[in-house]
């Protein structure tokens, strides 16, 4: 890639960060958004596109940007007709598309003018307050005594019970993934800044979503939502 000016770099960087926080808003993975763009056979996001755009180190061809202006009309649109995986429509169906300055679905213009810093980010991309590691530890606790307890109530060893809940963790890279099962098992507790990438606006974090589908109705758990915005 050829060199970037410094202040081109921190747009990009910046508006990596607003396309992850609108991600984390939507719950979703990246693999989400690379097996919604397959469905809708356009080409991308994929992956490894939005792994490098999300750290600022992505050079996206033209098309890349006419690809993610499709991509936002489709979740504007709510056109699920071309997913059939249910697992993906269900991740889907709640989606909101990312938002321009003005409250309006994204274009393909906007998201490349943000991205070269010659338009302004929507506030609910850049309005993103922390976890403390305070309410990080709390979370982490109050997680394991959930795990602890679904696990005894079905007679469950804990690695039994690992490999059942890990199957509700929709949107955990092999990382968080790995970072979760460490929580659970008492050998760590996460930072704040952990449990932030793992927070959803408006809605529980992702750990505690994960135990609560994984609960599936049979016992009362108590889950603080963990809120940003």
């Amino acid at each position: 890639m050829a060199d970037i000016p410094i202040e081109q770099q921190a747009h990009r960087i910046a508006f990596g960060k607003s396309i992850t926080a609108w991600m984390r808003l939507n719950g979703w993975s990246q693999q989400t958004m690379h097996d919604a763009a397959k469905a809708w056979e356009l080409q991308g996001p994929w992956n490894s596109q939005s792994s490098l755009l999300q750290r600022g180190l992505l050079d996206p061809k033209p098309q890349f940007w006419v690809s993610l202006g499709e991509f936002n009309a489709k979740i504007a649109a709510a056109d699920l007709s071309a997913i059939t995986a249910r697992g993906l429509r269900d991740r889907l169906k709640e989606s909101v598309p990312y938002l321009n300055a003005n409250g309006a679905p994204a274009t393909a213009v906007d998201f490349f003018a943000e991205f070269i810093g010659a338009q302004a980010t929507n506030d609910l991309y850049t309005a993103t307050p922390v976890v403390s590691d305070a309410e990080a530890k709390g979370l982490s606790e109050m997680c394991r005594d959930v795990f602890r307890r679904i696990a005894t109530d079905r007679m469950l060893s804990p690695a039994e019970a690992w490999d059942s809940l890990a199957s509700c963790c929709e949107g955990f890279n092999a990382d968080e993934l790995a970072r979760f099962r460490e929580v659970l098992s008492g050998w760590a507790v996460w930072s704040g800044e952990e449990a932030t990438e793992l927070s959803v606006p408006g809605q529980l974090g992702r750990p505690a979503q994960a135990l609560e589908d994984w609960a599936g109705g049979d016992m009362t758990i108590s889950l603080r939502p963990l809120r940003r915005g």
